[in-house]
């Protein structure tokens, strides 16, 4: 999973959107390797924008409940307010 901000082909809109309250539950991952996820905002020298209240919930791999943000291999940049079962798991600071 990547979640970012992106210009890209498919639209002329310069504006950014905002990501968030998104939510993955009962996600089983039955063989293979869990890939990394990178959940990342945008910046610019005039602005900044977050992706934030993010969920995941009931997440396994190999039958093995992921507990945390290193279970998930969840990497974040400009993000805040990521939830793991219920529990923030990433608040990061405005520089």
């Amino acid at each position: 999973m990547i979640s970012r901000y992106l210009l890209c082909k498919y639209t002329q809109q310069v504006a950014k959107g905002e990501i968030n309250d998104i939510h993955f539950d009962n996600i089983q991952v039955l063989n293979g390797d869990i890939p990394v996820s990178l959940i990342r905002g945008y910046q610019t020298p005039t602005e900044e924008v977050r992706v934030h209240d993010i969920y995941f919930d009931n997440i396994t791999f190999m039958g093995k409940k992921c507990e945390t943000w290193q279970d998930l291999r969840l990497v974040t940049e400009l993000a805040n307010d990521i939830y793991v079962n219920g529990v923030r798991t990433c608040k990061q600071m405005k520089f």
